[in-house]
This record gives structure tokens, C-alpha cells and sequence, in this order.
């Protein structure tokens, strides 16, 4: 399976999600499993214990910082609505082809003051500029700003979408292995490394 096909499966997966107003509240690359059926791998979105109905809110206020967009870092117990997942699926991607933490080395605060100050993890030049536009469009500071899933997914695959496949897949001709929490990503090599 090609990166982009894993996140082809993730973005159609949680279109029908979200076409059901189910929010899943905690996506990130650890709760991505692969599942493989003879040759056939298949991408599977795990761990609904942060699930809840578009506009419900989470009493507890739990959350997982490093994939939580600003609406819920200000207010933890705001409603959930589906552009939060967008705005984790912008992180997920970005580990996914640099195949490192997005805030690599920040603690929980500190990543709550940046994203609460309008920063966002940096994308390394490496990453092609379609998905680098990509993420940033994931991460709108603005939810109403953000794609939808059914709007991801439909640009991945449609021809509007070549150029991500394509940058992708050009990514993936340089890679090494890494393993995110028992799931092996092929992932691109910095140049010159």
C-alpha cells in the first residue's frame, strides 16, 4: 500500500463517519492499524473512546494535545464538530511523510501556546508542495475553513488530486522504514541524508 492509498482509506473512512455526524475525537497515527488479507493491506481507523455526535461535548474535556486543534485547546469541553478531525488528519499526514512526531521534543503546554498562538509544526522542505498545501488547509485556524473528508477524499481520487498522488508517490521512491506504534510507514528520506 502507498502512502497515499492509506490516506485515501483514512479520509473515505472518516467521510462516512462524519456523513453519520460521528466524530472521532482522537485521530492520530497510533490509532492507524494495518490489517493485511492475503496481499490486500488495508488501513483501519481504530480507538473510538473520545467518539462522540457533532456538537456533543466531552464532559471529562479529555483530549490529546499534540492532534487537538485550537477550538478545543481554548475551551476543552466546546462541542466537537468534524473539522477537528480535519485539523488531526493535517498531523497524521505530516508524520506520515516525514515519519516524525509533529512537535518532536515540545511538551503538552508547550504545544498548547503555540497552536493557541497560531503556530502549526513546520513542514520540512522535502515534503511535496501539494501536500504541504494539503496540511496547511487542514489546519485553518478557522474550522469553517477547513476541507471535509468527503472533499479530501474526493480530491484524492479524482484527477484534481494527481499532483498529491504523484508528489507523494515521487516522496516515497527514496525511503527508509519506520514503525509508528507497531505499523510500518515506508516514509521519505530527507535529501541528502
Amino acid at each position: 500500500m502507498s502512502c497515499g492509498g492509506a490516506c485515501l482509506q483514512v479520509a473515505t473512512g472518516l467521510s462516512c463517519l462524519h456523513d453519520r455526524d460521528i466524530v472521532h475525537g482522537d485521530l492520530k497515527t497510533s490509532n492507524l492499524l494495518l490489517a493485511k488479507e492475503g496481499r490486500k493491506l488495508t488501513c483501519l481507523v481504530t480507538d473510538f473512546g473520545l467518539s462522540v455526535f457533532a456538537g456533543e461535548t466531552l464532559a471529562s474535556g479529555a483530549l490529546t494535545v499534540h492532534i487537538s486543534p485550537p477550538e478545543v485547546l481554548r475551551d476543552p469541553r466546546a462541542p466537537r464538530s468534524q473539522a477537528g478531525d480535519v485539523y488531526a488528519f493535517g498531523i497524521v499526514l505530516l508524520e506520515i511523510v516525514t515519519g516524525r512526531p509533529a512537535w518532536r521534543g515540545l511538551t503538552r503546554d508547550a504545544i498548547r501556546n503555540a497552536v493557541l498562538e497560531g503556530k502549526r509544526p513546520s513542514i520540512p522542505s522535502h515534503v511535496p508542495a501539494s501536500m504541504s498545501a494539503l496540511i496547511e488547509l487542514c489546519w485553518a485556524e478557522n474550522p469553517s475553513a477547513r476541507p471535509s473528508f468527503g472533499q479530501i477524499a474526493a480530491a484524492l481520487e479524482s484527477g484534481e488530486a494527481e499532483a498529491v498522488l504523484a508528489d507523494m508517490q515521487g516522496a516515497m521512491e527514496q525511503t527508509q522504514t519506520m514503525t509508528l506504534t507497531s505499523i510500518q510507514w515506508p516514509v521519505p528520506s530527507p535529501k541528502g541524508a
